[in-house]
């Protein structure tokens, strides 16, 4: 009957919505962790390609080379998939911008086969020594895959800045963990400046 006809047209809308939404939900954790993994690769690359070169053109090509060659293999996809543009605004910056179309799942139902990603990374050269802090997420948010992407993008950074023979005369690089605890060792943990719950608890 009518009644009948109308609750399956409402079933019907409503279970595309749930689709539509969960596609969104899907879609963005998955754009938001390879924009991540992108961050890390781009900063990457610019750092090593200024390492090794000092005109724009010769930055570009090197800059642009590990990063389609690593995203290729990380991700299991041909080279080439992602627009990289590098400037040289100042004698000592250097800018570059990677963007990339990731492919979506639920999110085509409704007419959207890709999500941008895109990101931005600042490099000031220096004539003398360098100092490079890594603030590294690890708390519980980054199990799984994306610590791994971390990792991985991390290590490959270090090893870029200490490409060269000279690097480690002139590159210093810290490695802070963004954790909910840090351990500032036992020399300080009575220290007035510490606020942390106790080791262990008497009862």
């Amino acid at each position: 009957d009518n009644r009948s006809g109308s609750v399956a047209i409402i079933f019907a809308l409503c279970l595309t919505s749930l689709l539509v939404s969960a596609g969104l939900a899907i879609d963005f954790g998955r754009s938001a962790s390879l924009r991540t993994s992108l961050q890390n690769d781009l900063d990457a690359a610019i750092l090593g390609a200024a390492v090794k070169a000092t005109e724009i053109d010769e930055i570009r090509t090197a800059a642009d080379k590990h990063l389609q060659d690593n995203w290729a293999t990380k991700y299991d996809i041909a080279a080439g998939t992602i627009t990289l543009t590098v400037e040289k605004p100042t004698e000592t910056t250097i800018v570059g911008t990677a963007q990339v179309q990731v492919p979506t799942t639920l999110m085509a139902i409704a007419g959207f086969s890709t999500v941008d990603v895109r990101v931005t990374s600042h490099i000031e050269l220096a004539s003398e020594n360098v100092e490079l802090a890594l603030v590294l997420d690890v708390t519980d948010s980054m199990a799984g895959t994306k610590i791994e992407a971390l990792k991985t993008s991390a290590i490959g950074l270090i090893d870029k800045a200490y490409a060269d023979e000279e690097a480690a005369d002139h590159i210093k690089v810290a490695i802070i963990p963004f954790a909910d605890y840090v351990n500032v060792g036992e020399l300080h943990r009575n220290a007035p400046w510490m606020s942390v719950p106790l080791d262990s608890e008497e009862t």
